[in-house]
């Protein structure tokens, strides 16, 4: 015979499984609500993003586009960055370093008098103000960096120094 608490769970156990179904639809139907929702909010972000790059595309601006564009590799000894500057002669360009690790390019890409007067059916080619700012890691020998340009690339070689590593110190806990 079973014992008065075994009948209180049995009968818990039963109400939850009448119960059940009808709080799963209702949640289920809550988040069909919302996620049509999140849906129709995340697709107006989206188109409003595509409108904002489209029309910096437009007006041929590139300054928050992320350039110049940069390969940046390292090795035992160095680091090297190769910033890609199409068109461009080193004259347009200023390389600085701030507290011996920020390194920030700038400068500006002009358009061609002769190009001002014409109508273009298509234009790719983008001219402005840039800056791209970099904090180099710390064992960066910014001392030591070499800079050389070539065919539209800028190439920064920062060569690595030994980091000393502090002795770790103990502290009484009082």
């Amino acid at each position: 015979m079973k014992t008065v608490n075994d009948k209180r769970s049995m009968m818990k156990k039963a109400s939850l499984f009448l119960i059940a179904p009808m709080v799963a639809t209702t949640l289920n139907a809550s988040s069909i609500f919302f996620d049509q929702g999140f849906d129709n909010d995340f697709r107006q972000f989206n188109q409003l993003a595509q409108a904002m790059l489209n029309s910096h595309r437009d007006r041929s601006s590139f300054g928050q586009m992320g350039f110049p564009h940069l390969n940046m590799s390292e090795n035992e000894k160095n680091y090297t960055l190769k910033f890609e500057l199409p068109g461009m002669d080193k004259s347009e360009v200023k390389l600085s370093l701030e507290q011996d690790r920020v390194l920030t390019i700038e400068g500006e890409k002009r358009r061609e008098s002769k190009e001002n007067n014409k109508t273009f059916v298509r234009e790719e080619i983008s001219y402005g103000k840039f800056k791209r700012v970099l904090r180099l890691p710390k064992d960066a020998d910014s001392d030591k960096m070499t800079t050389s340009y070539k065919d539209g690339i800028l190439t920064v070689v920062i060569p690595k120094k030994e980091i000393k590593k502090s002795p770790t110190k103990i502290i009484p806990i009082n």
